[in-house]
């Protein structure tokens, strides 16, 4: 198995971000609001059959829709969403150079 040293960084700062969210009591759409006022069109949280926004399993932060224009959806972590949107358009790109059997 490939070793990333840039993954589990990205995995600390996820479990260090769950731990200041329950030391300090942050709220969970924290950084859901941000994002999804950048471009409300285009992202939006992460509802269940109640209506109720999901949150994540590891920091609790709530999920976010990303709108992959000319592919899809993705879901993420909106605590973790800051590179994907800044991407966005990036990843788009890399989903449709996939062949179809991938996607």
């Amino acid at each position: 198995m490939f070793w990333s040293f840039r993954e589990n960084l990205g995995g600390l700062d996820h479990i260090n971000k769950a731990l200041c969210r329950r030391i300090f009591g942050l709220a969970p759409d924290r950084y859901l609001h941000k994002i999804i006022e950048s471009d409300p069109q285009k992202y939006r949280a992460v509802m269940d059959d109640l209506d109720q926004p999901l949150a994540c399993r590891l920091c609790g932060y709530q999920l976010l829709h990303i709108e992959l224009i000319g592919f899809g959806f993705a879901t993420i972590c909106s605590s973790q969403a800051h590179l994907y949107v800044k991407n966005v358009e990036e990843i788009a790109g890399f989903a449709r150079s996939l062949p179809l059997n991938e996607q």
